[in-house]
């Protein structure tokens, strides 16, 4: 598995700045005109009008809103709000790509906008009910956007819901005739980005979102400021979905033909970005090992452990905790020296198992477990030995944080007590600091100082104490602290 060190700019969809005369819906021409024809009426009414402003191309707009019957408008099928779920069902996808306007695409995306992300055509999102709630209570609050051809750039949950309650009209403003899949993108992304009430991007939505605004050319910086994040933010976004694409690929299990998708890590998003500071920390000081805690964690991920969990599988985790604790059967070979690229330098290098080869035959032999299990089109027989081999995986993951955890929960105690002297000795350096300057304005509480000063000499006498009582093997700290402590104040 590689890591993503290097981030690629995407394919753009649809050529990114394509007129959308290539692929008009059917009756594109007719939905035109009643557009128009309600875009003149309500001009008409001078004062009346309602308009909702858009992000156009490089300034604002106002764009009149009309009303337009829900059956006659089309869900975007490059919405960015199923972008990820597409996938779940690839021959229903492959018909929304081949017939986008088709009625089998258009309920496809239906059931894509109502449903959970991580789960969306087994739940409905809870927040599709809040949603569907709050248009039965109260009615429509914000227009969608359309285009003139009918396609919905903006609103598509809320045309969802709408029709799961037989509501015969939308308010939607319209956009200019020459509008294109850019204009598309960036009027989507603007409105979505501004506080209304709206369900969020799902976590791997969001991230294509990112990466498509990379894509057109934008800067992390820029894309920051339209999700109102830093561009430290964005670039770690861009990280965990090249480092998803990655992990993928080696899922991929050419026998059984299975592959992890994109909706599959919907629900790893803390996992993840606790994965990103962990690598980038120890990449500053040590590649080799933070390759090595990439691929163990990577594993870790993929069989459904906690950010707490994962927190405790480091870059020796391998070596020092899980090889115990795996089935004979399923130890890496050791290989004395074998090829590998290290992200961020120029040239391979010869690194032994001890560099990352072992923890990577693990990760891809769980991530490829992982994808035959969630593949509809495995066999009985390959999802048992998948299962086996998961479980198995699994089991042995466990026993290996339990034992990295006792040994973390024993490395805090040992060193709480030399911690908090530390801290104790830098305070003491701050109060020289703040007794010189004092001394210099002659603002000295020296009674008060007296008073501190005394109950030091008791804390250090108690300290002192405890250390005797440890049994610890005297070095040059602990007999000046024990000879402090045996003088008696005269």
């Amino acid at each position: 598995m590689l890591v993503p060190n290097r981030l690629v700019k995407p394919t753009l969809l649809n050529g990114g700045q394509d007129t959308l005369n290539a692929n008009r819906p059917p009756n594109a021409a007719r939905i035109a005109e009643v557009v128009d024809a309600r875009v003149k009426e309500v001009e008409s009414r001078l004062g009346v009008a309602e308009t909702v402003r858009v992000e156009w191309r490089s300034s604002t707009l106002d764009i009149p809103v009309i009303e337009m019957p829900t059956s006659m408008l089309f869900y975007n099928p490059e919405t960015h709000r199923v972008r990820a779920q597409r996938t779940l069902d690839p021959v229903r996808d492959q018909h929304v790509t081949d017939d986008p306007w088709g009625n089998e695409s258009q309920d496809y995306l239906h059931d894509l906008l109502r449903g959970d992300p991580a789960d969306p055509l087994g739940k409905i999102d809870p927040t599709f009910l809040e949603l569907k709630d709050d248009l039965a209570v109260s009615g429509q609050r914000e227009p969608g956007i359309i285009t003139r051809d009918g396609i919905l750039v903006n609103g598509n949950t809320r045309r969802a819901a709408l029709v799961d309650l037989e509501m015969d009209h939308i308010r939607v403003g319209v956009l200019p005739g020459d509008a294109n899949w850019g204009d598309i993108t960036g009027v989507e992304l603007s409105l979505q980005l501004a506080k209304e009430f709206r369900r969020d991007y799902s976590f791997i939505n969001e991230l294509l979102a990112i990466e498509e605004l990379a894509g057109r050319g934008k800067s992390d910086a820029d894309i920051g400021r339209m999700f109102r994040r830093k561009p430290e933010t964005i670039l770690r976004s861009r990280w965990i979905l090249a480092f998803i694409r990655d992990a993928i690929e080696s899922s991929a299990d050419g026998s059984v033909k299975a592959k992890l998708r994109l909706v599959d890590y919907e629900r790893d998003k803390a996992q993840l970005e606790e994965l990103y500071r962990a690598y980038r920390k120890l990449e500053a000081s040590d590649q080799l090992a933070a390759e090595r805690l990439l691929k163990a964690r990577s594993a870790a991920v993929a069989l459904d452990f906690a950010k707490t969990d994962i927190r405790h599988v480091g870059s020796d985790f391998l070596t020092k905790y899980l090889v115990a604790e795996l089935p004979a059967s399923f130890v890496p070979e050791s290989r004395e020296a074998s090829t590998a690229g290290i992200p961020g330098l120029s040239s391979d290098i010869q690194v032994s198992s001890g560099g990352g080869i072992a923890e990577g035959e693990v990760a891809t032999a769980i991530l490829q477990a992982s994808a035959v299990l969630k593949s509809e089109s495995a066999t009985p027989d390959d999802i048992r030995s998948a299962s086996a081999a998961f479980s198995a995986y699994r089991t042995a993951f466990e026993g290996a944080i339990a034992k990295a955890k006792r040994d973390s929960i024993s490395t805090q105690v040992k060193q709480a007590a030399p911690d908090h002297v530390l801290l104790a000795g830098d305070e003491i350096d701050l109060a020289i600091e703040k007794l010189v300057q004092g001394r210099a304005s002659g603002l000295v509480d020296v009674e008060a100082l007296d008073g501190a000063l005394s109950e030091l000499r008791d804390s250090l006498r108690s300290l002192a104490v405890q250390v005797g009582r440890s049994g610890l093997s005297a070095g040059e700290g602990i007999e000046w602290l024990t000879a402090v402590a045996a003088q008696r104040s005269e």
